[in-house]
Parts: structure tokens; C-alpha cells; sequence
């Protein structure tokens, strides 16, 4: 098969010239099938499957719809056999009820994919084989989520495995930092400070930096009207 490069010309969308390139040798690596329709346009070697006549035919579409050039050019072009271009492909009577239980077996069963799906099917007594399930899947957009491993903490944890939890008042307190913004972008700093058992707001405060001076003379408020507690404990958040 020759690969046939355009040169469009420089005023209108029309080609003006075609230059026809022949591969002398197979590329190597590759079967003999794929030395002379394995190349592109800059005559690099792409060994894989052609695409499919559905998809041949909409690139044919598009070229004579941007281009305005000729089906027969066209189809020289992509590769496509005119009478294959000119075939409208039949869908079978089921076809709409087949796409149908497929979405709403991919929605019940999100972790599933088309094989399981087949089966499913033959099960429901559908006489359908798995290739055309698997066509029918892939024109739907359906797949199977990607699992995302969940990444390792590295080095310690600061937070103790048994999390001291609170009994009683004034035993447990716990500083929160919460970040927000403005209308105009600018950052705004929340710093809470809660007791843990009764669930009070100790104190709060909204500032738009607040440093380690900061936090400390906000401790020291509830500290001198309830007493020291026994535990005190930071956490960050973000909202």
C-alpha cells in the first residue's frame, strides 16, 4: 500500500500537489504485512492493527468536509475501499435493548467488565457472543474504574495509636487551623481552640496570618480563666 502525503496550498484549503512515497524495505522489527502500510506521513514505522472501517469512514468524512476534495481521493488517502465507504452498516433489532442492559449492568456493577457482562447476559438468556459485547462496551464509553493504590506515609507518625479521648471537662483540648479566601483572593487563617468533651469553641480566631506568638497568647486565655489541661493537641484542616 503507498502512503500519499498533501500539500495544501498556501491561499486556499484545496491540495495543490501529491507526493506519493513507496517504502524500499520493511521497517525492521515488523512483519512483512506492516513494510508498506506501517509508515506515516514522515515515514516513521508504527507497527499495529489498522483502524477500523467505522473509523475510516468518519476520517473520510472529515476530509472531504474541511478539505472539499473527492470521496475517491479521500478514501485513497485513509485507505478505504469505496464501496466499504459507501456501506451503511445494519443494526440488529436488539441493538437498542442490548446498549441499554449493558449501561445498567456497568451502573449496578461498576467493578465489571464486558466479560462478566457476556456472561450476565447469557445468563438472562441473550443469545449474543463476546466479541460483540465487547464492541458494543467500547462504543458506549463503558470501563472499569482504575484501583489507585493508596500511597505509604513515610517516616513516624506524630498522632498516638490510642488517641487519648476525654472523660471529663478541661481534660482534653484541641487547637484546629481552618484556611479560607476572601472575594478578592487573599488567604484567611482560622485558628479554634475546643474542649473535647463539651464540644466548647474556647476560643476563635480570624486573622489573616497568624504565627507561633499568635497561637501561644491565645492558648494562655483559657488557661488562666479554666486552669492548664491535661492534654492539649493540634490538627490541621483544610476547607
Amino acid at each position: 500500500m503507498e502512503t500519499v502525503e498533501l500539500e495544501a496550498h498556501p491561499l486556499t484549503a484545496r491540495p495543490a500537489r501529491l507526493r506519493v512515497f513507496r517504502p524500499e524495505a520493511p521497517c525492521p522489527g515488523t512483519p512483512d504485512r506492516m513494510a508498506d502500510g506501517g509508515r506515516d506521513l514522515n515515514g516513521h514505522c508504527h507497527a499495529g492493527k489498522l483502524v477500523s472501517p467505522a473509523r475510516r469512514r468518519q476520517a473520510v468524512a472529515m476530509l472531504c468536509d474541511r478539505l472539499g476534495v473527492s470521496e475517491r481521493w479521500a478514501c485513497r488517502v485513509v485507505g478505504q475501499h469505496r464501496s466499504t465507504q459507501r456501506h451503511e452498516p445494519k443494526r440488529a433489532e436488539d441493538d437498542a435493548a442490548l446498549r441499554a442492559e449493558l449501561r445498567q449492568f456497568s451502573k449496578d456493577r461498576p467493578r465489571w467488565g464486558y466479560r462478566r457482562a457476556h456472561h450476565h447476559l447469557r445468563q438472562l438468556g441473550w443469545e449474543v457472543n463476546r466479541k460483540r459485547v465487547q464492541r458494543l462496551w467500547r462504543e458506549e464509553g463503558l470501563r472499569v474504574p482504575v484501583r489507585r493504590r493508596k500511597r505509604r506515609r513515610l517516616g513516624d507518625s506524630t498522632v498516638p495509636a490510642q488517641r487519648l479521648r476525654a472523660e471529663r471537662p478541661n481534660q482534653v483540648w484541641a487547637f484546629d487551623f481552618q484556611f479560607d479566601q476572601t472575594a478578592d483572593g487573599r488567604v484567611l487563617k482560622l485558628l479554634n481552640i475546643v474542649d473535647e468533651f463539651t464540644r466548647e469553641a474556647l476560643e476563635m480566631l480570624v486573622e489573616r496570618n497568624i504565627d507561633a506568638d499568635t497561637v501561644t497568647a491565645m492558648l494562655d486565655r483559657p488557661v488562666a480563666e479554666r486552669g492548664a489541661p491535661s492534654t492539649c493537641g493540634a490538627t490541621t484542616a483544610r476547607r
